[in-house]
């Protein structure tokens, strides 16, 4: 027997991006617009961007930092589309991680991506 089911709500499927190291774009990496974005996808992408302040890895070491970071956001990254995007995104490093994640954050309305711009300091850690 098959199942199938209809929604009205809209989320971004993420494109396959490039393996890390083959100098691929934020560009290639970031989903495009399907639709309207929904809500819960946008808080998702805000979670994502200001996760150092929420998660309270701020107050910590950044080899302590990790863990935190990946405990509060299985919790709150409460959509399929959220947790795609964090799929994409995990092989990107540097400069191109950035680009993507602060992208996306503008594509579904967040001004400001504090994670975005973590990952662009010296030394940074791409995490998560």
């Amino acid at each position: 027997m098959v199942f199938v089911a209809c929604s009205d709500r809209h989320e971004p499927t993420p494109a396959a991006g490039n393996p890390a190291g083959s100098g691929s774009s934020a560009a290639a990496v970031a989903p495009g617009p399907t639709g309207p974005i929904a809500d819960d996808y946008r808080a998702d992408i805000d979670n994502l961007c200001d996760v150092l302040k929420r998660s309270g890895a701020d107050q910590l070491t950044p080899g302590e930092q990790q863990p935190v970071i990946a405990m509060w956001l299985g919790p709150n990254i409460k959509t399929t589309a959220g947790h795609n995007f964090l799929v994409t995104i995990a092989p990107l490093q540097g400069a191109a991680k950035a680009e993507a994640l602060e992208s996306e954050a503008k594509r579904v309305g967040i001004a400001s991506c504090p994670l975005a711009a973590e990952w662009r300091k010296p030394g940074a850690v791409n995490r998560p």
